[in-house]
């Protein structure tokens, strides 16, 4: 006898959540383009590869779509970073990115 299993993924009336980092590689200035995200305040932490956090801000996120800048201070080396953001229910999202002088 063989028993087959199949799930289905079923979304409820739920809007998904999209952030998009570019560009990526970027020389420390990109953009977060954030769709379907509460309204709040979003938190933005850039760390480098040995973890150390080079970088923070915060927006305060008043509509359903919103395009963020982030500008990383001059002296940051080249490298691989990780951007992570958290928004006002506590999500958090994450990206790695590569920064070129």
């Amino acid at each position: 006898m063989q028993i087959v299993v199949q799930k289905e993924l079923v979304l409820l009336d739920e809007e998904v959540t999209a952030v998009k980092f570019y560009p990526n590689p970027n020389t420390g200035q990109f953009q977060i383009l954030v769709q379907n995200l509460s309204a709040g305040r979003l938190n933005g932490r850039l760390f480098n590869a040995a973890g150390q956090l080079v970088g923070e801000t915060d927006w305060l996120i008043t509509q359903a779509q919103a395009e963020l800048s982030w500008q990383t201070l001059p002296q940051l080396p080249a490298g691989l970073y990780l951007l992570q953001l958290w928004d006002a229910e506590g999500k958090h999202y994450s990206q790695q990115m590569i920064i070129q002088n």
